[in-house]
């Protein structure tokens, strides 16, 4: 998801342009020098990133290039949540889960039953998609209510 910029430089002669480039140090070989440059850019307003923030919604690993000041204002966006919420282990991903016991991550939800949770959502004003996989989130509030 990062965005990042590789920049290379490579030199093969002195920078001088009235400059003789040395002698090999060895028969056949040439003086090279390379440097190579990894710089991320901040996938917000394109300025340059300290890094990659990781964070995680409904189930979804995100990773975004950000810059200082918009990792700040990422961070107090999220506080009041973080703040009231619980912190819980990622879930490992890979060939299942284990120890999943919960009937809302035991089977696929029938489309009747998709179409009863979308309907009863919409009507508490809970954010719900017209197609797609239904937050957890959303399927917990409808067991817990029924």
């Amino acid at each position: 998801m990062g965005k990042s910029l590789k920049i290379a430089d490579e030199l093969d002669r002195d920078m001088g342009s009235d400059t003789v480039p040395p002698k090999p140090a060895h028969k056949g070989s040439a003086r090279m020098a390379k440097r190579i440059v990894e710089s991320f850019i901040d996938d917000i307003d394109g300025s340059d990133a300290e890094g990659s923030t990781r964070f995680a919604l409904d189930g979804m690993n995100y990773e975004i290039d950000l810059s200082g000041a918009n990792r700040e204002k990422l961070e107090k966006a999220l506080a009041p949540y973080i703040t009231n919420g619980r912190a819980v282990r990622a879930e490992r991903s890979g060939r299942g889960r284990r120890g999943s016991s919960s009937s809302t991550n035991s089977s696929p939800l029938s489309r009747e039953k998709s179409a009863e949770i979308r309907q009863w959502a919409k009507a508490q004003g809970l954010p719900v998609s017209e197609r797609g996989r239904i937050a957890s989130t959303v399927v917990q509030k409808y067991q817990d209510a029924h």
